[in-house]
């Protein structure tokens, strides 16, 4: 289908550029990109990536557990409820 749209003026040329890094050309590519934006993948992909950084005492490696988030939770609770416990 063809369509008439008002866009920025920067994002035929980043459409190109991105078209030629795809190896595919500019259509499919506008193509893919609103399809992506459109179901939702395109928020989730843009997602900021960050690490924890873990310390240890000199000359030894980090002990670490990786734990779901279910689990994460389980001991959030198990730790807000501590002091209401009958030990």
């Amino acid at each position: 289908m063809r369509t008439t749209l008002t866009i920025n003026d920067e994002l035929p040329r980043k459409a190109k550029e991105l078209a030629t890094r795809r190896k595919n050309n500019v259509s499919a590519t506008v193509n893919d990109v609103l399809q992506t934006a459109l179901k939702g993948d395109y928020a989730a992909s843009k997602e900021k990536k960050y690490r924890t950084i873990v310390y240890a005492p000199s000359g030894e490696e980090p002990k670490v557990k990786y734990i779901s988030p279910a689990e994460m939770n389980d001991m959030l609770a198990a730790e807000e409820m501590e002091p209401y416990s009958n030990k």
